[in-house]
């Protein structure tokens, strides 16, 4: 994800059939512990994000496999997915990956 993600909430269990557009289920702190889990004991975690309800319809989750990108806006983010999803939500942005691993 992008470290400049800041619009997640406290992360809680929910259930698939819970979660409606809108919901908003991580903070970036949360993320971070839950990172450090997965790169521990090689669990697949699924990060779901907001769905904007007036913006482009984004892909609204990505696995947390730690694969890190540099994107052309300067920023690391976790994966592709997550680059991909900032530049779903910001198209004025034109990211792209500028190369793999961090920047």
């Amino acid at each position: 994800v992008s470290l400049s993600h800041k619009k997640h909430q406290v992360c809680t269990r929910l259930t698939r059939s819970q979660v409606t557009p809108g919901s908003v289920l991580l903070r970036w702190e949360a993320m971070l512990t839950m990172r450090s889990l997965a790169c521990t004991t090689a669990l697949l975690v699924l990060v779901l994000l907001p769905l904007t309800q007036s913006g482009p319809q984004c892909l609204q989750a990505c696995a947390l496999v730690i694969d890190p990108v540099c994107g052309t806006d300067g920023n690391t983010y976790s994966n592709s997915c997550f680059l991909d999803i900032e530049a779903c939500e910001n198209p004025h942005l034109n990211l792209r990956i500028d190369h793999n691993g961090p920047c």
